[in-house]
């Protein structure tokens, strides 16, 4: 799976084994306006990877420096397209 970037943003996934645990590292600055419309789409191939793995879905942000608030609506609404 391919690793996300705008501008200042950087999520790197690490694959997980079947059953494991897939691993999403965020780092640098999420400030874009409409972050959802830039997110959706690499969120939707995290989604698809973890289930073709039924691995769990583990997401870092020690190294996130800041995100706005647009960028944690899109991360609820990951959160609810999940449950």
């Amino acid at each position: 799976m391919p690793d996300f970037s705008f501008e200042e943003l950087i999520i790197k996934t690490i694959p997980a084994p079947v059953g494991g645990t897939l691993r999403v590292d965020w780092s640098g600055k999420s400030s874009a306006r409409e972050p959802s419309k830039l997110l959706a789409p690499f969120f939707a191939d995290v989604a698809k990877q973890a289930a073709a793995s039924e691995a769990s879905l583990e997401m870092h942000f020690e190294a996130i420096d800041h995100f706005n608030s647009s960028t944690i609506t899109a991360l609820i609404q990951l959160i609810q397209v999940l449950r």
